[in-house]
């Protein structure tokens, strides 16, 4: 990891970390803990043969949402990776879900998961018992049940007098789902019948601590840090080197395209690809605080996590063995807490793994 110096704006409450590249500081992972193998006969026939997202419970528990079920969509394992039960059964019932995007447990440890196909927010206690949903509006894509009882969500808005032009639009919204505040609004790539945008979508949100943090590669490297009102406390910035675009990662949007070009006929159309990587590609807080960004740079070991500590002042860096493919839609590949890090990562053959090991960043920095 790196030491840096800190610049306090004391009228914007920004926080800079400068680089000093003499001063590099890695944290190293402790041993692996125990880990959640998609390739094993045992969670292959439990219905765990890929994994779309996950979370952790203040006791340790792990949740994970598989990509496809015929029963359940949802994995509970206990805090040394037994497995403990499943719930969340596909269907159109009540507590039933038909296509699950990503699921999130908050500060009481409900589990809340949302359901495109149905326009609901589905509430899970810890022990997989249903609790009850919320109709979510036209044009609410995603909520989470923060503390106070109100959601944070995301919105699309079009732009009709911009040739249509699309928005994602960061909203705190009260219980009624009546929009009280905007915190953010991301813009989309233009939409062109000759012209595919191969840019990231770089826009992440996490609720820790009741705490709200957003970054989108908009606003360049930069993390906004609200309170549950929507009220900023400190914007975390950091100098950044620009990542060229990853040549792996053009050559699967070539492949991507030309599947998609013969499926339809040979589309008429050309992939403006960016030069460079967006600053960081999504984040997680552990439960004292620490901030860590996941990068786009990569090392022998796997991805680059920069750190930061609860006052923002840059510590250093982590590497992950982490899962490397990147889509439209981001989900969560990494967490921590209780002196631990849990990450995905990519087998041979494509499987996915999660992994617990033992990770202490105030000891290490």
């Amino acid at each position: 990891m790196k030491k840096c110096f800190v610049f306090l704006l004391l009228f914007s409450f920004v926080l800079i970390g400068c680089q000093k590249q003499k001063s590099l500081n890695y944290v190293e992972l402790g041993g692996i803990l125990f880990s959640i193998d998609t390739s094993q006969k045992e969670n292959i026939d439990k219905g765990v043969y890929d994994i779309r997202d996950f979370d952790i419970d203040s006791e340790g528990n792990v949740f994970i949402l598989v990509v496809q079920t015929d029963s359940d969509w949802i994995y509970k394992y206990d805090s040394s990776g037994n497995f403990v039960c499943s719930f969340a059964k596909k269907g159109s019932g009540p507590g039933e879900i038909q296509v699950p995007r990503r699921i999130n447990i908050n500060e009481d440890d409900l589990l809340t998961m949302d359901d495109p196909a149905k326009r609901l927010l589905l509430i899970f206690s810890s022990s997989g018992e249903f609790m009850r949903s919320y109709k979510l509006p036209s044009g609410i894509r995603h909520a989470d049940l923060l503390k106070t009882g109100c959601f944070l969500t995301t919105k699309m808005r079009v732009d009709l007098e911009n040739e249509g032009q699309l928005y994602f639009v960061l909203t705190l919204c009260d219980e009624n789902f009546n929009s009280s505040k905007e915190l953010a609004v991301y813009t989309l790539p233009p939409r062109s019948p000759e012209i595919l945008s191969a840019k990231i979508l770089s826009y992440y949100w996490e609720v820790k601590s009741n705490k709200i943090y957003y970054g989108s590669d908009e606003e360049g490297y930069e993390i906004k840090i609200f309170d549950l009102d929507g009220n900023l406390l400190k914007t975390v910035l950091k100098k950044h080197t620009p990542v060229k675009y990853w040549e792996s990662m053009r050559e699967a949007m070539l492949e991507a395209f030309e599947e998609t070009r013969e499926a339809y006929g040979n589309l008429a159309m050309t992939i403006d690809f960016p030069k460079h990587m967006p600053p960081f590609h999504s984040f997680f807080i552990n439960d004292d605080g620490y901030l860590f960004i996941r990068t786009f740079e990569k090392k022998e070991e796997g991805i680059v996590h920069d750190i930061f500590n609860p006052e923002g002042i840059f510590m250093g860096r982590l590497v992950l063995d982490s899962y490397e493919r990147f889509g439209r839609e981001l989900y969560t590949y990494a967490r921590a807490q209780h002196g631990r890090v849990y990450f995905l990562r990519e087998k041979e053959g494509g499987y996915k793994e999660l992994v617990c090991a033992e990770l202490s960043v105030s000891s290490s920095i």
